[in-house]
């Protein structure tokens, strides 16, 4: 069973788990004025979280198998131990780099008003001031938390790419812009002087939710790079065909 399936069983349970939680301060003759009404609210939000959770981890699964099956995949590369260190050390590089300066942006928001409130109403604006600072140390967390597991997997294992009509999985992540609100925004042939990649940017759910797959071309694949681009560039022609191709 892979990742993604493995994440939507434990939603369910976790639903289920909430959903009889909806029904227990009814069971237990807890007076809905006396946080009866509250417990069954936060049961219910987070019986709906799950749900969703679930729902949209299992098309993932779908998506994760399928693509291992071969199923649209237009091309599968590997990776010498020199290309893959070059490109885990630029990716951690980048990804760093991306992700400190959105942390900073953030932080710095969550300063200006924890420190606009306070001057305005003391009393209550420092209630807001903390938790701007409690904003900017879970960004800080998830941020640099993110940073580390990508690259500690990307160090674990040398990778294997599989490109697909609908998205790709790299190294073992899976990259998929056919799922609910999902938007594939286009593809380009990045000729970095270290090291050349493609770069498919796409965006999962609401539009602010954009992210970029980079793929490192291997020696000698530069041609079938190119074929990769005017293929996703040209939506009449076959992904079907093109795989049968190769």
């Amino acid at each position: 069973m892979n990742f993604y399936k493995k994440v939507s069983r434990i939603a369910w349970v976790v639903a289920l788990i909430f959903l009889i939680g909806i029904f227990l301060p009814e069971y237990f003759g807890i007076d809905g004025m006396n946080g009866g009404f509250a417990l069954s609210v936060f049961s219910g939000f987070f019986a709906m979280v799950a749900i969703i959770t679930a729902i949209i981890y299992g098309m993932y699964g779908k998506k994760f198998t399928s693509v291992m099956k071969g199923e649209n995949v237009i091309a599968r590369w590997e990776y010498s131990k020199e290309e893959w260190d070059k490109y885990t050390e630029e990716e951690h590089k980048r990804n760093k780099e991306g992700k400190t300066f959105l942390f900073y942006i953030v932080s710095g928001w969550a300063v200006f008003f924890g420190i606009l409130f306070p001057i305005f109403d003391f009393e209550n604006g420092i209630w807001v001031s903390a938790v701007m600072g409690g904003l900017i140390l879970l960004i800080g967390f998830v941020a640099f938390t993110s940073i580390w597991y990508d690259h500690r997997r990307n160090l674990k294992k040398r990778g294997e790419i599989l490109i697909a009509k609908g998205g790709v999985i790299l190294n073992g992540q899976l990259h998929n812009w056919e799922g609910p609100m999902a938007k594939f925004h286009g593809v380009a042939l990045c000729e970095d002087k270290k090291q050349p990649y493609l770069q498919f940017d796409y965006q999962a759910g609401q539009e602010i939710h954009q992210y970029s797959a980079r793929i490192p071309i291997p020696e000698g694949k530069m041609e079938e790079a190119e074929a990769i681009v005017r293929k996703f560039m040209d939506p009449q022609e076959s992904f079907v065909a093109q795989k049968k191709k190769h």
